[in-house]
Parts: structure tokens; C-alpha cells; sequence
């Protein structure tokens, strides 16, 4: 049997596993890793198209998208439709287009070379409604952010501090509306939940309605009531803010 051993000398081990990700992997390790979802509580009409902040990348960080996904028909259920979505930032640069089919969750979709955003860059989703019905949209999106000088740490630990200085892992948000949404958000050692309530998120405008810490419990029950009857979130979150 022929030897190839002298003629692959100097390459690459390609029985090693991550070879092709392995800045991805480390930041895993270190803890930059950041996932999000999010969820829409009000339905896009026919023909009707929308456009949400999904997220402000923090001072002194730089935000690589590598995941991204929409749809989520399998969970959405009738709320599904069929239509357009593209992840976009809020310069006009497009990350990625696709289509909705309600009914079909569309999966993860993995990018090749992860596109960064730098400070102050924000993440957008535009949707646009091609079907005859109503509906409401759903996702998932994920990357690693790692320091682009030195980052600014929390001054305390209130929701709103860690929040805009980036000091999460994991993050869900409730879109009551384009302009008001909720962000359920933790770090992966922390022991509860911190939720923040902004109206105009990513704009001058922008405000802090509500913040505070709740329980892991508090919040699945949030997500989960958003999902199967969102005609139910308001009196829950009169509990919450009460």
C-alpha cells in the first residue's frame, strides 16, 4: 500500500475537530460567547412590512454574528405567515435574506465569515408579510463579542448597567410593539433573571420603563405565556412591575 505520510507532511491534522472555527470555540471557552431569541407579541398585517432593533452593540465591543435564524413556525403555530425577513444593521448592510413559511421552523443558518459590528452598530430584523393572513414573527441569533479596546465595566448590578455594557451570555426579547420590548437577560453564573423594559430602543429617544431582577421560574413563565397567548402578557406583567 502506497505511503502518503511524507507527501502531507507540514498540513494541517484535518482529524482534528474545530479546525475551521477554532476562534469560535475559544471564545466559548472564555465566555463571549452571546445567544438570542426574540419574539413578536402584535401581528404584521398583509403587504405590511416592520423593521426592530434587535441589538446596540456596547462601547469598546466588537459583535460577530455567526448564527442567525427566523420564522420559528413550528412554535408560532397559526401565528406563522409566509413572507420575506433579512438581518441588517442600521447602516443598510444586509447579513442575511430570506424567506418565512408558516408552519416550518427555518433552522439555523451558520456564516461562513461571521460579519462584525462594531460600537454603537445596531442589529436589525425587517420582515414583510407576503401572505393573507396575519402573523407574527419569532428568532434566534447568535455570535461572540470580544473587546475592541477596553470595555466599560458595570458600575452596579442593576439590569440596566450590565445590559448596556454587554456583561451577558444569553439574552430574550419580547417585543410588545417595534417600540416596546422587554429583554430577559443573564450571564451564564448568574442565579436569576434581570429584566428591563425600554421604550425606543436603539434611538435618541430611548427610555428605561421598568427594570429589576426576577426569578429563572418568572421568567419561563413569560416566554412561555408570549408564546401560546400573548392576549395574556399584560396582567402578567402588571405582576411583575407592580
Amino acid at each position: 500500500m502506497r505511503d502518503f505520510t511524507g507527501e502531507f507532511r507540514g498540513l494541517p491534522e484535518f482529524t482534528q475537530h474545530g479546525v475551521g472555527w477554532s476562534r469560535r470555540e475559544w471564545a466559548a471557552r472564555v465566555g463571549e460567547i452571546k445567544s438570542f431569541s426574540w419574539i413578536a407579541t402584535s401581528h404584521l398585517a398583509p403587504a405590511m412590512s416592520r423593521t426592530i432593533n434587535l441589538y446596540t452593540v456596547p462601547t469598546a465591543r466588537i459583535f460577530y454574528l455567526s448564527e442567525v435564524n427566523a420564522g420559528a413556525g413550528g412554535m408560532l403555530g397559526e401565528d406563522s405567515f409566509r413572507g420575506f425577513f433579512r438581518y441588517q444593521d442600521n447602516t443598510g448592510t444586509h447579513f442575511w435574506d430570506g424567506y418565512i413559511e408558516p408552519f416550518y421552523a427555518t433552522g439555523f443558518h451558520s456564516l461562513l465569515t461571521p460579519p462584525s459590528l462594531t460600537a454603537g452598530r445596531i442589529l436589525q430584523f425587517y420582515s414583510r408579510n407576503e401572505d393573507i393572513m396575519i402573523g407574527r414573527e419569532a428568532g434566534f441569533y447568535s455570535g461572540w463579542e470580544t473587546p475592541a479596546s477596553v470595555p466599560l465595566k458595570p458600575l452596579n448590578n442593576n439590569p440596566d448597567e450590565l445590559f448596556f455594557k454587554g456583561d451577558f451570555n444569553s439574552c430574550h426579547t419580547i417585543f410588545l410593539s417595534c417600540t416596546d420590548q422587554i429583554f430577559l437577560f443573564h450571564k451564564r453564573s448568574d442565579d436569576d433573571e434581570n429584566y428591563l423594559r425600554i421604550t425606543n430602543y436603539g434611538n435618541d429617544n430611548q427610555r428605561i420603563v421598568f427594570q429589576r431582577k426576577i426569578s429563572f421560574t418568572q421568567a419561563k413563565e413569560l416566554k412561555e405565556v408570549t408564546e401560546r397567548n400573548p392576549d395574556g402578557l399584560g396582567a402578567l406583567i402588571k405582576t411583575i412591575e407592580k
